[in-house]
């Protein structure tokens, strides 16, 4: 259930573009602004923008805290 979970939330983060074009005028630009495909652009590019970076490292950091958190919980 885990593997398949993460599998999930990564697939979505990384098409939230295409969810967001399905969504009204508001909500569709922040989840434009937090698709991951779009932070990815610059990369492929050669292109090393702060921002986009921070986008990630929070990505990890955010998996890391979650993944510890719930080894916490199993061992009680």
């Amino acid at each position: 259930l885990g593997a398949t979970g993460a599998l999930v939330a990564l697939l979505f983060v990384l098409y939230l573009n295409v969810v967001s074009s399905l969504t009204p005028a508001p909500l569709n630009a922040l989840l434009d602004y937090l698709a991951a495909a779009n932070r990815y652009v610059a990369f492929s590019q050669g292109q090393i923008v702060l921002k986009d970076v921070v986008y990630f490292l929070a990505g990890i950091v955010a998996a890391l805290l979650a993944t510890t958190r719930l080894l916490a919980a199993r061992e009680l």
